[in-house]
């Protein structure tokens, strides 16, 4: 199912067939760099399903991403952060996207993002937020393009490089 499009990309829920996919970007060194660890098979076998679940019972979540010729590019999408010690505003909704390595550079980052933030304000939140090591310029730049407002830098110990930085962006006029 299909929860919205833009000029490029295809946003909708996980299908069986993305599971290979999904097992190849979460194996990728390049694409987890900036994350604890690279992750088993058997790791993403469990979130696939954890994923597909959410994204049924509320209509949000991190998206399967396609080209609107139907090529698996990752995923978007935004996830309920509950309370974390670790990460300051917590609880908050978090955005966030994964590229294979061959679709970095292009765009869809951006364009899947802004997509993303629209098709939030149709549900009750006010803020979306989103973080990321203050060493990954690519998602620095994608934040940037967004408008997001830069809040803190935290550290956060389960991270690679643990330093942290949290933006936020209002999802509806404040005034």
């Amino acid at each position: 199912m299909s929860f919205f499009e833009t000029e490029r990309l295809i946003i909708r829920n996980w299908c069986q067939s993305d599971l290979p996919y999904y097992i190849e970007l979460n194996r990728n060194e390049e694409v987890r760099k900036y994350f604890p660890d690279v992750l088993s098979k058997e790791r993403s076998e469990l979130i696939f399903d954890i994923m597909q679940n959410e994204i049924e019972s509320t209509k949000l979540g991190l998206f399967a991403v396609t080209l609107k010729d139907g090529s698996f590019i990752g995923f978007i999408g935004s996830l309920f952060m509950q309370e974390d010690t670790f990460i300051p505003y917590s609880p908050f909704y978090e955005i966030g996207w994964r590229l294979l390595p061959e679709y970095w550079g292009k765009g869809y980052a951006t364009e899947g993002a802004q997509g993303l933030l629209k098709y939030m304000q149709k549900f009750n939140i006010s803020y979306a937020y989103a973080y990321t090591s203050v060493h990954n310029h690519e998602s620095l730049n994608v934040i940037k393009k967004l408008n997001m407002e830069k809040l803190t830098t935290f550290h956060h110990p389960v991270y690679r490089n643990g330093e942290q930085v949290l933006f936020r962006r209002a999802l509806h006029d404040t005034y």
